[in-house]
C-alpha cells in the first residue's frame, strides 16, 4: 500500500521534471527510478519511526474516531488530516471519519445520528463547537476531545490537548481517559468559564460580528470598557446571600477564557466545585494592572477581587440578563441556578492538564 502511493508520487513528479526541463535521452531512464528510491527510504525511514512511537499494544483494538469540523475554522487541520502519512496511520491504527458541521447546533444532531458507531469524538474548531459536541456527551462511556482552532481555545489549553502534530495521533491510538466536571447554567452545559457582566455583553456583541480572531476581540473589549456601567447583583452562594456591585461575575470549571487569560487560577476542573470570581469596580487606570494580574495567574491578589468556591449559586430575582456559556451569549429570564455535575465528561489525561 505504502509502496503503490509512493510509486505514483514519484511517477508524477517524474513527468514533471521531464516536462520542466531538457534531459540527456540516455539518462532519462535513470531519473524515475533514483529519485523512487531515494524518496522510498527517507520515507520508509520518517513512517517507521512514528509507527514505532504509536504502535499500540496488541491487545488494544482500533479506536473508531468521528471528526466534527466546524469548516470556518477547520480548513488546516482537514489537509492535515487528509495527508498521505495519516491515511497511512489511519488504515493500520485508527478507524476515522470527517464530517463538516452546516449551521449551528448540526455538531449535536451528528453525533446523534452516529453515536453508536464511535469511540471517540474529536470537536474541530473553537469553544463553541467543543461546547456543542461535548453536550451530547455528557455521563456517556464516549471520548470527549479538542483539536483547537478557534481565537481563545481556553478548554483545550487547560486539558492540555496536543495540536496537529504526532503527539494527537498518539493521544487517539493509545490514550488514556481520565474525568472531568461539567458546569450547568440552568439547562445550558459549560465545560469551560460561563459568566454575567462585562464578558457576557462583550460575548454578544462579539456574536454580531462577521470578523473574528484574538485581534478583533481584543478591539471590541477597549471600545466597550469606557461605555460599560457596573451593576448591582445579589445571588446565593450554597445558601449564604452575596450582594455585590460587580463589573463581572465569572462561574469557572477551568482556569482561563482563553488565550492564557486566566480569570480564575484556583479552579480544577476535577474537584467538583464552581469557582465563583466576582471582580468589583475599579478606577479605569487600574485596567492594566488587573490585566497584568489576569495573564500571570496572579488575579487573587488584586483588591478588587473576591472568590468563591461553591457547589450552587443561585440569582433569585426574576429580572432578565445577558450571560455567557463558554463564550456563547445567551438571555436568561431569573431565577438562575448553577450548578456542577462532577466527572461527568470522559477525556484524554495528556498529563500536562490541571488536577492530573
Amino acid at each position: 500500500m505504502l509502496s503503490e502511493s509512493l510509486e505514483n508520487n514519484s511517477g508524477s513528479k517524474g513527468a514533471d521534471s521531464q516536462q520542466g526541463q531538457s534531459i540527456p535521452i540516455e539518462n532519462r531512464s535513470l531519473i524515475p527510478r533514483f529519485s523512487y528510491s531515494l524518496r522510498y527510504r527517507y520515507l520508509r525511514k520518517k513512517y517507521n519511526s512514528i509507527f514505532n512511537l504509536i504502535k499500540p499494544s496488541p491487545i488494544l483494538a482500533k479506536r473508531r474516531v468521528l471528526f466534527i469540523v466546524n469548516p470556518k475554522s477547520g480548513e488546516k487541520i482537514l489537509r492535515w488530516i487528509n495527508s498521505l502519512v495519516l491515511q497511512i496511520i489511519r488504515r493500520r491504527y485508527l478507524h476515522i471519519h470527517i464530517i463538516l458541521t452546516k449551521y449551528a447546533g448540526h455538531a449535536s444532531s451528528i453525533i446523534e445520528e452516529n453515536f453508536d458507531k464511535y469511540d471517540t469524538f474529536v470537536a474541530v474548531g473553537g469553544d463553541g463547537t467543543a461546547n456543542e459536541v461535548a453536550g451530547k456527551l455528557i455521563g456517556t462511556d464516549k471520548i470527549f476531545t479538542i483539536l483547537p482552532s478557534g481565537s481563545g481555545n481556553g478548554c483545550a489549553r487547560e486539558l492540555g490537548l496536543p495540536p496537529l502534530g504526532i503527539g494527537l495521533i498518539e493521544m487517539l491510538v493509545k490514550g488514556e481517559v481520565k474525568k472531568m466536571d461539567v458546569i450547568y447554567v440552568n439547562d445550558k452545559h459549560s465545560i469551560n468559564v460561563s459568566g454575567i457582566g462585562f464578558d457576557a455583553i462583550i460575548a454578544k456583541r462579539f456574536n454580531k460580528r462577521k470578523s473574528r480572531g484574538v485581534f478583533n476581540y481584543m478591539l471590541l473589549v477597549f471600545r466597550s470598557f469606557n461605555s460599560y456601567k457596573p451593576r448591582q447583583y445579589e445571588f446565593k452562594v450554597d445558601g449564604t446571600l452575596v450582594k455585590t456591585e460587580a463589573f463581572l461575575i465569572s462561574f469557572a470549571n477551568t482556569r482561563q477564557f482563553g488565550n492564557n487569560a486566566y480569570i480564575a487560577p484556583r479552579a480544577k476542573y476535577n474537584d467538583g466545585m464552581i469557582e465563583v470570581v466576582v471582580i468589583e469596580p475599579f478606577p479605569k487606570w487600574y485596567a492594566l494592572r488587573l490585566a497584568f494580574f489576569v495573564f500571570t495567574k496572579q488575579i487573587n491578589k488584586s483588591r478588587f477581587v473576591k472568590t468563591y468556591s461553591c457547589k450552587e449559586v443561585v440569582f433569585e430575582k426574576k429580572d432578565v440578563s445577558w450571560f455567557h456559556v463558554d463564550g456563547d451569549p445567551i438571555k436568561l429570564n431569573g431565577p438562575v441556578h448553577i450548578t456542577i455535575k462532577p466527572l461527568a465528561l470522559n477525556v484524554f489525561d495528556t498529563k500536562k492538564n490541571i488536577g492530573s
